[in-house]
């Protein structure tokens, strides 16, 4: 079987997962950006200022433009950036948007 091996931190600690490659849905996706904001926050802590998030998103966007317009076009690697796209929005809304 074609699988995904991914490390994902939480609050229980280090969780694995294999997810098939040919399969993923919205909810599979959906844990996986959860789980990626988790390990993020815990590596990074949370985003600061509305700047600060504004330019961890635009580094972000920066890295999945290079897996796009690379030649050899990596879909695993563009999926990895994707997710921490999503996941880096999700904590701009909840540091930089919510309320005080």
């Amino acid at each position: 079987m074609n699988v995904v091996l991914y490390i994902m931190q939480s609050r229980e600690g280090v969780r694995y997962m294999y997810v098939r490659k040919d399969v993923l849905k919205a909810r599979d996706v959906m844990e996986l950006i959860i789980y990626e904001r988790c390990y993020a926050t815990k590596q990074h802590g949370h985003l600061n200022s509305a700047h600060e998030g504004y330019a961890v998103l635009l580094e972000e966007m920066d890295e999945l433009k290079a897996e796009v317009r690379n030649s050899d076009r990596d879909k695993e690697a563009m999926k990895k950036e994707a997710v921490q796209i999503a996941a880096t929005a999700i904590s701009f809304i909840i540091d930089c948007c919510g309320e005080e």
